[in-house]
C-alpha cells in the first residue's frame, strides 16, 4: 500500500514521466493538503474582497488521518482583517507551515474605501 506524494507529466505529451510515492506505515507522514475557503466572510458583505494567499498546508499525521481538503471557515473574518495559521488548528493534525503564514485575508476594494470616506464625511 502507497500514498501519491508527487506526480510529474511531459508538458508537452501530457504523460507521466515521473512518480514519487509514500510508503505506508506507522509512522506519521508530512503531505501537503488544499485549502477549502466556507462561508461568505463578513468583510465581504462589507465590499471588501477575500484573496487566498496559499493553497496547501504542510500537515504531519498518520496517512489515516489526512482529509481531502482543510475546511475552514472565514464567516467572521471582517473588513481588512487576514487569518494567520497559529489561528487554524485540525484534530488530528499537527500543522507544520509557518505560523506566520497568512492563508487568507479580506482586501479593501476601491469601492469600500469611497464609502468608507463617504460616511466618515
Amino acid at each position: 500500500k502507497v500514498i501519491l506524494k508527487e506526480l510529474q507529466n511531459d508538458f508537452v505529451k501530457d504523460i507521466p514521466v515521473h512518480v514519487d510515492f509514500y510508503q505506508i506505515t506507522d509512522a506519521p507522514i508530512v503531505m501537503e493538503i488544499p485549502v477549502k475557503l466556507n462561508g461568505l466572510a463578513e468583510g465581504v458583505r462589507a465590499g471588501g474582497k477575500l484573496a487566498l494567499n496559499v493553497r496547501k498546508l504542510k500537515v504531519k499525521a498518520p496517512y489515516t488521518a489526512f482529509p481531502d481538503t482543510l475546511n475552514i471557515d472565514v464567516t467572521s473574518l471582517g473588513l481588512g482583517k487576514s487569518l494567520k495559521v497559529a489561528e487554524l488548528s485540525f484534530e488530528g493534525l499537527e500543522i507544520i507551515t509557518s505560523k506566520e503564514v497568512v492563508v487568507c485575508a479580506v482586501r479593501m476594494t476601491r469601492a469600500a474605501r469611497a464609502a468608507a470616506e463617504t460616511t466618515e464625511e
